[in-house]
């Protein structure tokens, strides 16, 4: 009995010896693999941010490099704020000519030489900007050791109780048998299944977890991430002999508008098996392997091609046009047809670029430029388009400056009444005068406003200026409506039917003068928002004009439950009349619908006598175009409407005598 028992106490010794002492290893050495790879993830990325932001500060240096000299401060302080997180610069006499003064005492600044033509001008002081690759925070890293040290004891602890039950029962069974022969060779073997089932267990968890981390949850493609890494592997192998390609590729409605979260997933999955499908193909037709080209979803609608043995432009082209060729088919989503636009950018590596951050800019900035020349297609970077950004910066800065010093003023162009000959109205147009010899047409900076929000200060302002006219008009014995048109973001504002109350009061223009014009895209796409704004300015007496009807995809049922008045032909069914066949009977339909809704109607962009003939024939009520006068200045607006006056009277004299 006391054998025995001494046996059992043995047993239980060991047992707890390596219940308590496997953990606690497990534990350790959990603790000493988190440090080692947290230590090496922030050292890597402390290496790479030195290298980038060292490049970043040249290239910005370069770019100073005529503003210093120029001493242009507000160039300087423009590029500083949107290139660099903190910085300044001082010229060759130390004297700080902009940014922030701080950054020149900071530890870690880098002090990059500003040069020109072989002499230093100055120098760019410049706090390092953070990595592309976001590295882990310090919760982050907490969180990563402590879910490992768990891990390890959890582990640990499982299988410590089962191999020590095990050894237990083997070592009571020898000491009391004296014998190797009397152990229990099922239990051990039962114990080396148990083991090999939980190895593949851990296995098939490491691998979904893998998965996770590396791919996109709903289409399966390799995700963000994965591009990321992959990326950075080719900007460091890619040369010009064996050159690689980074593409970006994103989806839109026939809209123009991306592709929202309703059928998101499935569509995003069917387009991923076609462009796949397509790379297969062309990977076979130019015996290009098939790991050299990867397809990545890294957002909602955006994909990437990241392409190893890019060999030269004709090659990422062919493949480029296999994939557009392959998106042009609808897609069938629960039953619908949906048709997309696909847009892409392309940045060549290393011709381009050899540093993923700029090849990702790069390709951005051509994405950019399909999008606004083409309604689907995919552009390669070429320096034109730095240069093109450039002038943009320039001429934003010049728009916000014109904002500032109030440089947009309102002309006006006269709508005729086709029956009366005489002035019906006025659209007031944007115009900026930049300089007492330099005006600046719409068409540049309008999209530009657009883009910026200026647009709301714009058109405040050519709001202001058209009752102002109008008023004194209606002084001066000429009560003309004048239009004006409105924009997106103005409508949105939350006080815009403050603003043109505002502009009525301070000119004193009665609200049944004054026309406000927003176009068919605009109502069909937020008519809820239309209605809400426009109740209490049509309950004033303000009128409401739909521009460049037809154009739009037009909801007829929501068209005619809002307050318009009126129905503007767009300037391309006016000028197809003279070489269009169909623009006729567009016209007709458009003028049939105003009279059943009983909606005035006005022609723009007429030109020709026969186009004015053609719409007056067809009961279309006034006429906006050359043919009859360009957008005058305030001063020469009433000129205009006494002109058009006299012109009638003699007219009809002439008639009278005959």
């Amino acid at each position: 009995m006391g054998s025995k028992d001494g046996i059992k106490r043995s047993g239980v010794l060991r047992r707890i010896s390596i219940r308590r002492s496997a953990p606690l290893i497990a534990m350790l050495v959990s603790g000493f693999v988190s440090i080692v790879f947290l230590g090496l993830h922030v050292a890597s990325d402390k290496i790479v941010s030195a290298k980038e932001n060292q490049a970043l500060a040249a290239e910005l240096a370069a770019a100073l490099a005529p503003d210093v000299s120029a001493r242009a401060v507000a160039r300087i302080e423009h590029l500083l704020s949107t290139q660099t997180d903190s910085g300044a610069v001082i010229d060759q006499n130390g004297i700080t000519l902009a940014g922030d003064p701080a950054s020149l005492t900071h530890p870690e600044a880098l002090r990059t030489p500003i040069i020109e033509t072989g002499t230093q001008i100055g120098t760019l002081v410049a706090l390092p900007r953070s990595h592309w690759v976001t590295p882990m925070t310090w919760y982050m890293q907490v969180a990563l050791a402590l879910f490992g040290l768990t891990a390890g004891y959890l582990v640990a602890s499982f299988y410590a109780e089962r191999v020590s039950d095990a050894l237990d029962d083997l070592s009571l069974q020898a000491d009391e048998d004296k014998v190797l022969n009397a152990i229990d060779f099922v239990e051990l073997s039962r114990l080396r299944t148990s083991m090999r089932r939980a190895r593949s267990r851990v296995s098939r968890q490491k691998q979904a977890l893998e998965m996770a981390a590396w791919s996109d949850l709903v289409t399966g493609l390799p995700n963000a991430a994965s591009a990321s890494k992959r990326l950075e592997s080719l900007c460091a192998t890619a040369n010009f002999e064996r050159p690689a390609a980074l593409t970006l590729l994103r989806f839109q409605n026939t809209r123009g508008e991306a592709v929202g979260s309703y059928n998101g997933g499935t569509l995003h999955s069917a387009a991923a098996l076609r462009i796949n499908t397509e790379i297969e193909t062309f990977c076979r037709e130019n015996d290009v392997p098939r790991e050299e080209v990867s397809l990545h979803r890294i957002s909602g609608d955006q994909l990437v091609i990241l392409i190893g043995m890019a060999r030269d432009r004709n090659t990422v082209s062919t493949l480029l046009r296999g994939v557009l060729r392959a998106m042009r088919a609808p897609f069938e989503l629960d039953g619908r047809l949906q048709d997309v636009r696909l847009h892409g950018g392309v940045a060549m590596i290393p011709e381009d670029t050899d540093q993923a951050k700029l090849a990702i800019e790069r390709a951005e900035r051509a994405y950019h430029t399909a999008r606004e020349t083409s309604d689907a297609g995919i552009k390669f970077y070429t320096p034109r388009l730095d240069r093109i950004e450039q002038a943009k910066l320039n001429l934003e800065a010049e728009l916000r400056d014109g904002v500032a010093k109030d440089e947009f003023v309102a002309a006006f162009q006269p709508k005729i009444d086709f029956k009366t000959g005489r002035v019906a109205g006025f659209e007031a147009l944007a115009r900026w005068q930049r300089g007492p010899d330099r005006m600046i047409s719409p068409g540049v900076f309008i999209p530009l406003a657009e883009e910026t929000g200026l647009i709301q200060n714009i058109g405040d302002s050519i709001l202001r200026q058209a009752c102002t006219e109008a008023a004194y008009w209606q002084r001066m014995g000429h009560p003309i409506p004048i239009a004006v048109n409105v924009a997106a973001l103005q409508l949105e504002k939350e006080k815009f039917v403050e603003s043109v109350v505002d502009a009525l009061r301070e000119s004193g223009l009665p609200p049944k003068l004054l026309e406000l014009e927003i176009t068919e895209t605009m109502a069909v796409a937020d008519a809820r928002r239309v209605a809400d704004v426009m109740r209490p300015l049509r309950a004033m007496g303000v009128r409401l004009a739909i521009d460049d009807f037809g154009t739009g995809h037009s909801n007829l049922s929501i068209l005619t439950q809002l307050p318009f008045t009126t129905f503007k032909i767009d300037r391309q069914f006016v000028s197809a009349l003279d070489k269009s066949s169909e623009a006729p009977a567009i016209i007709e339909m458009i003028l049939a619908m105003a009279e059943t809704l009983g909606l005035e109607t006005v022609a723009e962009g007429i030109e020709t006598p026969h186009q004015a003939d053609f719409l007056r024939r067809r009961g279309c009520q006034m006429a906006q175009g050359f043919l009859y006068s360009r957008a005058v200045s305030a001063d020469d607006a009433l000129s205009c409407i006494k002109r058009f006056e006299a012109d009638v009277d003699v007219s009809q004299r002439a008639v009278g005598q005959a």
